[in-house]
């Protein structure tokens, strides 16, 4: 396997946007993940191993051109598209019957190219465009295949490796009711003090 001396940047190529609490939390679960991987996989010994774990070169060669895809995917799926595709992918798999079979499946007709929708970008391209970029870019089967190893991650219910797919999930979901919980609590505290500062009350 091969080893790179210094960890790699979890930068998507989209930022999370400011008031998209999806997106916020879980690019911000992501590089919370990595940063603390502390380079735990039995065959690679650098400051990227999670990321290795997750997904596992073809040819073992890691580059930052695999964490930007990967990190581009994970930031997207805090959109509300990417969340109703968990969705979908979850109902897939309870008819298939296998997890990752059904990630893959439901991303395959996510991500499926239609002349009538988003101008016939496909998801992926749409994941790896740069802000106010009118084509979409070349992508190689490189970053076709990180993408999917990441679902296949995300469907995984057990591992050996620091977190499971199904793991991270959960915390991102739980993360974002939390937020949720706590923007709905500052708007009612900022209309309770608007209300009491009203004249004559």
């Amino acid at each position: 396997m091969s080893k790179a001396n210094q960890a790699f940047q979890h930068t998507p190529v989209r930022p999370a946007r400011e008031g998209c609490l999806g997106e916020q939390v879980f690019l911000k679960n992501w590089q919370e993940l990595l940063a603390q991987d502390n380079g735990y996989h039995p065959d690679f010994d650098g400051p990227n191993g999670m990321l290795m774990h997750v997904v596992s070169p073809g040819d073992g060669i890691l580059t930052q051109r695999h964490a930007t895809v990967a990190a581009s995917l994970v930031r997207w799926l805090g959109t509300n598209n990417g969340l109703g595709f968990l969705q979908q992918a979850d109902l897939m798999c309870d008819s298939l019957g296998d997890r990752e079979e059904g990630y893959i499946a439901e991303w395959a007709l996510e991500n499926r190219r239609s002349r009538t929708t988003n101008s016939g970008i496909r998801v992926l391209e749409a994941v790896m465009m740069e802000q106010g970029a009118v084509k979409p870019p070349k992508l190689s089967a490189d970053d076709c295949e990180t993408m999917e190893q990441v679902l296949m991650w995300l469907a995984s219910e057990h591992t050996v490796y620091v977190v499971s797919g199904q793991s991270f999930l959960q915390k991102c979901r739980n993360d974002i009711q939390v937020g949720l919980r706590e923007e709905r609590s500052r708007v009612r505290a900022a209309r309770e003090e608007a209300t009491l500062s009203e004249p004559g009350l």
